[in-house]
């Protein structure tokens, strides 16, 4: 099941609103002003993917997320705070869209997604990618389009799953392509 919502309350909690539907797999919140979302998946057991998508430029949307164990797929577009997410009990991620959230690092939790195989990062202020990022042992896409990097992170080298790599519209000269030299399936 699949339920898609548009919210023009300042704080919204979508598992009070929807706690009825415990076989919900697929929810879409789109927010098109300043907001807080809160979901708290555990009235939501079996919600696999969420999607939350907000217009940056009319107010900032903050999410809470809780209670998240089965989520398989996060798309958030838009949405600040996302260093403060608390999103260790994501264990079970396999993509990750963190777009237009005006990050300048990636937040710690990121890292530490081991089934994860597909991250978006574009639209971004990211400039490098932290050591960590090696931890992404599975990950197989990535798109870092639309950010500030001048070279090719050197981390990606120890990546040896990743198979689709977007970096367009960064800071990359010719000098420094190099790098692709080093990713393992180039």
């Amino acid at each position: 099941m699949l339920i898609k919502l548009s919210k023009k309350q300042t704080t919204f909690e979508a598992s009070k609103d929807i706690a009825e539907f415990s076989r919900l797999e697929t929810l879409e919140i789109s927010a098109k002003h300043t907001c807080h979302i809160i979901i708290d998946c555990g009235e939501l057991s079996a919600l696999k993917k969420l999607y939350i998508y907000a217009d940056g430029a009319l107010g900032q949307c903050l999410l809470t997320l809780k209670s998240a164990q089965n989520l398989e797929v996060l798309k958030l577009k838009g949405i600040s705070g996302s260093h403060e997410l608390r999103a260790g009990h994501l264990k079970n991620l396999k993509i990750l869209q963190l777009a237009n959230c005006n990050l300048n690092t990636i937040p710690n939790w990121c890292c530490e997604q081991r089934k994860l195989e597909s991250l978006e990062l574009q639209n971004n202020l990211l400039e490098s990618l932290p050591n960590e990022f090696e931890w992404l042992t599975g990950l197989r896409r990535l798109n870092i389009d639309n950010n500030l990097f001048q070279e090719v992170p050197r981390v990606l080298a120890n990546l040896e799953k990743l198979n689709h790599l977007s970096c367009d519209r960064n800071r990359i000269t010719d000098e420094n392509l190099f790098n692709f030299k080093k990713l393992k399936n180039s």
